[in-house]
């Protein structure tokens, strides 16, 4: 017997779902599928002029080694519109994931194709951590857009505590029940 560790449907006869691999493992994957992706199906000069945009206030060159390269791949996928993408008027401008979905639509997983729903539709902001000791919480608010998160986590990730401010993006890949 074997058993689809991708797959989170409920192992059959037994009633338990079958374990998924640690989210982490899941979206490297994702990503590592989609930069292939785009390097078959996007000119070379694309992640070039991506980059310059991304890093606009630093050095223009490609750096394999820096810091931000792997959130800079992430953003790359996920948000990387080519200016002068050449589409039919009142067209959208796909991102990358959004085309490997629409010409590989067999080959993603309901769990990628949740992915790629909740990472291209949620908004980029500021977000200040607040933390709730009565309730055993922590709660996101989101500076400019106004909205807030609550998460219930024993404790924040690494590098981030209660008064904390950061740009980014919140996302929710399941419901955690």
């Amino acid at each position: 017997m074997s058993i689809d560790l991708m797959s989170t449907e409920p192992a059959r006869g037994i009633g338990e779902p079958i374990p998924t691999p640690h989210w982490d493992i899941l979206v490297h994957r994702f990503v590592d599928k989609l930069v292939f992706f785009a390097n078959q199906t996007r000119n070379p000069q694309d992640i070039h002029d991506a980059w310059r945009t991304f890093r606009v206030w630093l050095s223009s060159w490609i750096d394999y080694n820096s810091d931000d390269w792997r959130l800079f791949l992430v953003w790359y996928v996920f948000h990387w519109q080519a200016p002068g993408a050449e589409v039919a008027p009142g067209e959208k401008i796909y991102s990358i994931a959004e085309q490997y979905a629409r010409e590989n639509s067999k080959e993603v997983s309901a769990v990628e194709q949740n992915m790629l729903t909740v990472a291209t539709g949620s908004p980029m902001d500021f977000y200040e951590i607040h933390e709730l000791p009565e309730l055993n919480c922590i709660y996101i608010k989101s500076l400019l857009l106004g909205y807030q998160h609550s998460y219930a986590f024993k404790e924040l990730p690494e590098g981030l505590k209660a008064g904390d401010i950061f740009f980014g993006k919140l996302i929710q890949f399941y419901d955690d029940k």
